[in-house]
């Protein structure tokens, strides 16, 4: 009996001892997974911010790459036009040349007929004239 009642103070020591070391290691485990925890939401913090900066780079770039699309486009739009502002310029300036060139043609065939009517004339005339003083 005395040996049993010797051994339960021991017993509640031994206990208490692993009751304490038991909360030792909890708390230490606890402490760890608070670390770890911190450490995790540091690198995705980290992770978050790379990840933004790398969106935001590409939003410039993808901004700029638009800008210079859109420059690009704008200039071939203004060469299309000029283009064909100027290929109307040319048809009508070669239209207006053209029927200038009808004109003088016509001129030229009206000045060119009246003259050999005039020669004619001339001709038949001085043809009578001969005959008349023969």
């Amino acid at each position: 009996l005395e040996k049993a009642r010797g051994a339960q103070p021991a017993q509640a020591a031994a206990t208490e001892q692993a009751h304490t070391e038991m909360a030792r290691v909890k708390a230490a485990a606890a402490a760890e997974v608070q670390q770890l925890k911190s450490t995790a939401r540091d690198a995705l913090d980290a992770a978050q911010r790379d990840t933004h900066q790398q969106v935001s780079a590409l939003q410039a770039e993808l901004a700029r790459v638009k800008a210079v699309a859109t420059s690009a486009l704008d200039a071939r739009d203004a060469a299309a036009s000029t283009a064909a502002k100027a290929a109307a310029v040319t048809e009508r300036d070669l239209r207006s040349r053209l029927v200038a060139v009808d004109r003088e043609v016509e001129q030229a065939k009206s000045k060119g007929i009246a003259e050999v009517e005039t020669a004619r004339s001339e001709f038949a005339v001085r043809e009578a004239a001969a005959l008349a003083t023969q």
